[in-house]
């Protein structure tokens, strides 16, 4: 069987594509497996190298790559093909009249003709595919992917300790400017708000370990034993923060780096809140049931990536990026700040807020506080924990998994 996929950004390559990959080599006799990365306002442009270390595919096109095979025809035929992020027109031009197409969470009306299904992973993209209209009958409830790992791992013996995980972002320039925001903060909590019993873990995503280390990602995604080569990253990770004149002197008593998947899950289970900017680590962080602080700091508006033609504007330079910022400013204030949109993935799928957001110029001093408001109040953190399972709970218990689904639908 021939079978390929398309995506973008790091959320969807790391939490759709990479389990959907395990799971259909595992089912399926496969003669070719290849990977379609399309351009992406959110790309961090590491996604060819991090997935290239995976051994996954046969074959793995670059954003160019892509286009120029689309607009000049030189497409393999596929079996069947998975649209899993991205803008879904790309996907289309690898239907034929003999083969199946999918979407993981998105469709339009306009384009509803070119897919065979579609498979929803929460209600938030369940919804707004009934409100495009699409056939009812297409659209399968599926478990997901994003939590593939985290299913696997046995938290019954874990249990709450003080302690705070911060999520550094999948970009350079938000791991570089989200690490001093979060280092003071956490020496304001120690110095001013004495915290001084607790930890905080600093959790690092892999595609900053390619970007600033040229790291082979796979050990940090299928390793077992990880000891000694956590502490080879945290030590290299520390060289580049001196190199770019970071304070790190917190780094050897309060602050401790987490690398690897089953080591991050395992703290944020354990972790009373976690501070993260906006993505698919909110969802993750929610199915796990840990309150969470969703922080967008608007004082660089030019940075915040944002969907749309806004979006594009990147791409033009200095002088793009502050035309985007000036949309960027204008729709946070007239649909976030107003709540008619969230920018945490459960309050999204819930379509209120359950875990806190808090969008603002923000800095050491205002971050402190308001996570100390949050950890005063133990009633919120008891009461959004049980809202959080609630709300992934009930989804499951309408969904298949994705294996079920392939076994189900395409063998």
């Amino acid at each position: 069987m021939k079978i390929g996929i398309l995506s973008n950004s790091p959320g969807e390559i790391y939490t759709w594509v990479i389990p959907a990959s395990y799971i259909i080599k595992d089912t399926f006799n496969l003669t070719h497996f290849d990977l379609y990365l399309t351009p992406c306002m959110f790309a961090s442009n590491n996604e060819y190298y991090l997935i290239y270390y995976m051994n996954l595919f046969d074959n793995i096109f670059k954003p160019k790559e892509t286009i120029f095979k689309i607009l000049f025809n030189k497409k393999t035929d596929y079996n069947l093909f998975f649209h899993m992020g991205g803008d879904i027109w790309y996907s289309t031009k690898f239907k034929n009249n003999n083969n199946i197409l999918i979407s993981y969470a998105w469709g339009t009306k306009k384009l509803d003709k070119y897919y065979n299904l579609y498979l929803v992973p929460n209600q938030y993209y369940f919804n707004k595919l009934l409100k495009r209209n699409l056939d009812i009958n297409k659209i399968i409830k599926i478990k997901d992917l994003a939590f593939y790992k985290i299913d696997k791992i046995d938290f019954s013996l874990l249990f709450k300790e003080k302690s705070i995980g911060f999520m550094l972002g999948s970009r350079l320039i938000e791991f570089l400017n989200l690490y001093d925001i979060y280092y003071d903060s956490i020496e304001i909590l120690i110095n001013e708000y004495d915290l001084i019993d607790y930890r905080f873990y600093f959790y690092v995503s892999p595609f900053i370990l390619v970007d600033i280390l040229n790291q082979d990602i796979s050990l940090i995604y299928n390793r077992k034993d990880f000891i000694l080569f956590s502490d080879d990253l945290k030590n290299k990770i520390i060289d580049y923060l001196k190199r770019s004149n970071k304070k790190i002197d917190l780094l050897y008593e309060y602050i401790e780096f987490i690398f690897d998947d089953e080591s991050r899950y395992k703290k944020i289970y354990s972790n009373e809140l976690v501070i993260t900017i906006p993505g698919s680590k909110t969802n993750e962080v929610g199915y796990i049931s840990t309150p969470m602080l969703v922080i967008l700091p608007t004082q660089k508006p030019e940075y915040i990536p944002i969907w749309g033609i806004a979006g594009w504007f990147d791409f033009l330079g200095s002088i793009g990026k502050k035309i985007k910022g000036i949309f960027v400013k204008n729709y946070i204030n007239s649909f976030v700040k107003t709540k008619k949109r969230f920018i945490a993935l459960p309050n999204m799928i819930a379509n209120e807020e359950i875990v806190k957001e808090y969008i603002d110029d923000i800095y050491p001093h205002n971050l402190a506080k308001k996570i100390m408001e949050i950890l005063d109040d133990k009633k919120y953190l008891q009461a959004t924990t049980y809202k959080l399972k609630k709300l992934y709970d009930s989804w499951n218990s309408q969904a298949i998994s994705f294996n079920e689904f392939l076994k189900k639908y395409i063998n």
